[in-house]
Formats: structure tokens, C-alpha cells, sequence
């Protein structure tokens, strides 16, 4: 324990052993209740922010999910794809990030004691790359049973409420014809829509919107 104890302490695995202890306590203020699976969700903001107000002629889903989880629309990109990749579109950001974190921590406590004896940066800079690659195939292979959990759980979640004539609330940094999404408050419930506009507008988060047409076919 005490040699463990060296090793996850050593200046070459530090950078593992910290997020590690984040995700620690993390979970330990959400037992006593500060902080709950949706605190760090990302909402892929993909534009900067200004501030105009107005209404917004918009297209909505027929169906509108409670937000548990991750929702995104942008197109593209690197990250997208790696979000993608660890299941971050339905299992809580949070229960992805501690796997992944103690999937690192523990590649590179086994790494460094078996290939880099020495404790060298340059030796551990070279073993970062196969570590965030194992890494995020194991985490993408841990979390497919969360991914099916909470899918399941997300169905009967699901609601259907009239939305054309409500105000919305824009939760992005911004409206456009393929991406958007915004808060109606149903009798108190917070639902998340996908919202849409055609017409050129400077919409941002925390923007009020008049929901005024259902996209059926979408």
C-alpha cells in the first residue's frame, strides 16, 4: 500500500492522481447532496454569446425528453466525436469522466512501474498516448451497459405536451436552422426542446422565445 501510495504520488503520475481525487470528492458531495449526475453536463455551445432579446419562429420536436442527460446537434468536430465515442450522449457526464479518469490513473500507475522504472518525463510523456487511447476504448466498453440503463430509464421519461404558443427559454449560444435547444416550463417541470429557426436571427442562451410551429415530420 505504501509503495501504491509512492507511485500515484510520483510527479509523473500526478497528473492522473489529481482528477482522481477530484472525481473523489465529487462523488462524495453528491452523497451529501450538493451536486447531482447532471451538474457538469456539456450543452455543445458552438457560437459566441450576445445579447438580444425577441421571438423566434421556430421548429420543434414531436416529442419533448426530459433533460437527464447530454443532448447535441452540432455537426462535426473532434470532440463531438469522442463524446460520441464514450457514450457521453446518454450516460451523465460525470459517470464518464470518473471511468475514464481511473482507467488513466491506473494505465499509468501500471505503465510507469513496469516501462518506465526510472520515473522519467520523457519516458511517461510517450506513455500518455497508448494510455488515453486504452483508456477510451475501455471507457467506451464500460459504459455500454450504463448507455442501455439510461436509455431505458429516458423512455418513460418521455412526454407529450402541446409546445406551439409556449415561451422557451434558449439554453445555446445560438439559433440556426440546424441547431438549438431551449427550456419550456411545463406546470413547473423543466422540459428540453430541440428548437429551430429560419430566418437569420442573434438569439443566445437565456433568450425568451415564442415556440410557434411543430416540425411533425422531424
Amino acid at each position: 500500500m505504501l509503495e501504491l501510495y509512492h507511485h500515484a504520488f510520483s510527479p509523473v503520475n500526478l497528473p492522473f492522481t489529481v482528477p482522481l481525487l477530484v472525481c473523489l470528492i465529487y462523488w462524495l458531495l453528491m452523497i451529501a447532496g450538493l451536486f447531482d449526475l447532471d451538474s457538469f453536463n456539456p450543452d455543445f455551445d458552438v457560437s459566441h454569446d450576445v445579447h438580444v432579446d425577441g421571438h423566434l419562429d421556430a421548429h420543434v420536436d414531436g416529442h419533448a425528453d426530459v433533460d437527464h442527460h447530454a443532448d447535441a446537434h452540432a455537426s462535426g468536430g473532434i470532440f463531438y466525436a469522442i463524446f460520441d465515442f464514450l457514450n457521453v450522449m446518454d450516460v451523465p457526464m460525470m459517470i464518464v469522466m470518473s471511468v475514464l479518469t481511473f482507467c488513466g490513473w491506473a494505465f499509468s500507475i501500471t505503465a510507469n512501474y513496469y516501462f518506465n522504472p526510472d520515473l522519467t518525463w520523457m519516458r511517461a510523456l510517450l506513455l500518455m498516448i497508448p494510455n488515453f487511447l486504452l483508456s477510451v476504448i475501455l471507457t467506451h466498453f464500460m459504459t455500454l451497459p450504463l448507455k442501455k440503463l439510461f436509455k431505458s430509464l429516458s423512455k418513460d421519461m418521455n412526454v407529450k405536451v402541446a409546445l406551439v404558443g409556449k415561451v422557451a427559454t434558449v439554453d445555446t449560444g445560438e439559433v440556426s436552422s440546424t441547431f438549438g435547444q431551449a427550456t419550456v416550463d411545463i406546470d413547473g417541470v423543466p422540459i428540453t426542446i430541440n428548437v429551430r429557426s429560419s430566418a437569420k436571427n442573434d438569439f443566445t442562451r437565456g433568450d425568451k422565445v415564442l415556440v410557434v410551429e411543430e416540425d411533425k415530420k422531424e
